[in-house]
């Protein structure tokens, strides 16, 4: 215990954690740009939408209308480039952190891996001194040339790179992606903007097989031989290769740039890992109240993904304890829902189809496939009507899903009133139906 106290606290050049928030800064920048205006995201997901879906015990963030979250985005891609050239870092870092914080939980259906990621990143910028080198804050102090910093600073991004690896291989080993499906269907369906040879070669199944085991192997293996001395440097070579390939074949923003940036400060770390520790000085020391925060951080980082082994059953399906686990390409799922609205006191009953009322088509997508946004949109529903003065509305149901190319089957039980039902955050919800299609004990309401 004591080697591993004087390892983290081990002097080490700041220049490589200073090029990553260069880097990042400027990455961040550019996936705001691009999701405004190259992509239809944005305008999908947050200025058009008259409805916002939330993350549990997220529904008291703020939404905005279409001029403010304007100004509001511009401002957050200003505070990247600030963060990029290191000016004012750590109140700009706290900016950051909250704006990205803010714009993420705005909206619970855009939910992206690699901005779940960014955000990650962002807390962390907040406690690590990123700026003692190549930034205008050390300029303006007249700094040394060659500044140090404690290992720990950039050893816990890097640690956090190896965990993002190791839990989306391990959300690959499910029988779906052992046969190979969400690659195969992938590679057959959606990459008609690659050249038609490459499209051939890739829609073969066999290749969609090998790729899916040799992707499961990349990532399990990606932190321990990261770890290793002798490994390193080559899987940091295969690593940055792989990802070059997810950056040419899908559509995912930075996130293949992301992960190669993430990757390379694992050969600082290496370095350091590799020589003996030596003594520190008092200076370097580690606060307590950053190793309860970072003992905290990265205990949930863990605990997190882990958690999908509280669930039976197909949780590609069901989506139980998928939400920040790095389901990464997991799932090739989609499928039709509709709501039958039951007002009481003799009214008839109410068919609404949420694309057509007031969902927009990036909102409908990811609402037919997640449970939880189909409950919340019942709630939605069940209000409108309450505020037309009906008193007794029920809401149902009707969804019928696919996932990686099974038949479509029914995925909820059509005879369950959802506005009786409450939101969870852990315990299953009994009303979605298993992919064998029996129903969860519960009760129905006939």
């Amino acid at each position: 215990m004591n080697q591993i106290s004087k390892q983290l606290v081990q002097s080490i050049s700041a220049k490589p954690l200073a090029l990553f928030r260069i880097v990042f800064g400027v990455l961040m920048a550019w996936e705001l740009i691009d999701y405004r205006f190259f992509r239809s995201e944005i305008n999908d997901f947050f200025i058009n939408p008259t409805f916002h879906f939330s993350y549990q015990g997220m529904g008291w963030i703020p939404t905005l209308s279409a001029t403010a979250f304007s100004l509001f985005y511009w401002l957050l891609i200003g505070l990247f480039i600030l963060l990029s050239i290191g000016l004012l870092y750590r109140l700009v870092s706290v900016l950051c952190f909250l704006g990205w914080s803010w714009l993420f939980f705005m909206e619970r259906t855009i939910y992206f891996n690699h901005w779940y990621l960014a955000m990650l990143i962002l807390f962390l910028l907040v406690f690590l001194p990123a700026n003692q080198a190549l930034s205008v804050d050390a300029k303006r102090s007249q700094q040394s040339d060659d500044p140090t910093i404690p290992f720990w600073c950039t050893a816990s991004l890097a640690l956090l790179t190896g965990i993002v690896y190791f839990f989306s291989g391990t959300a690959k080993l499910n029988p779906d992606w052992l046969i190979g499906q969400p690659l195969i269907l992938v590679f057959q369906q959606e990459l008609g903007h690659l050249p038609q040879l490459v499209q051939q070669l890739l829609g073969d199944r066999s290749v969609g097989l090998f790729v899916s085991y040799l992707t499961i192997i990349l990532e399990l293996c990606a932190l321990p031989l990261l770890i290793w001395q002798r490994s390193r440097m080559g899987m940091v070579f295969l690593l940055i290769g792989f990802n070059l390939l997810n950056l040419l074949f899908f559509p995912v923003g930075i996130f293949p740039l992301l992960m190669i940036a993430l990757t390379l400060l694992w050969i600082p770390v290496g370095e350091s890992l590799d020589s003996p520790a030596q003594s520190s000085t008092e200076s370097l020391g580690i606060p307590p109240w950053i190793k309860l925060t970072f003992t905290f951080f990265f205990v949930l980082q863990f605990l997190l993904p882990a958690r999908r082994l509280m669930y039976s059953g197909s949780q590609l399906w069901a989506e139980e304890g998928l939400l920040f686990s790095w389901p990464m390409f997991t799932t090739y799922k989609g499928g039709d829902a509709m709501y039958l609205i039951d007002a009481g006191d003799d009214a008839p009953l109410d068919t609404i189809r949420p694309q057509h009322f007031d969902l927009t088509g990036g909102q409908y997508t990811r609402l037919v496939k997640n449970p939880d946004c189909l409950l919340q949109y019942a709630h939605h529903l069940g209000r409108l009507y309450a505020e037309k003065g009906f008193t007794n509305v029920s809401v149902y149901c009707d969804s019928w899903v696919h996932l990686n190319g099974k038949p479509l089957q029914r995925f909820v039980h059509p005879n369950v009133d959802l506005m009786q039902e409450q939101r969870r955050l852990i315990t299953p919800y009994w009303w979605v139906l298993p992919l064998e299609g029996t129903v969860r004990a519960g009760q129905i309401r006939e």
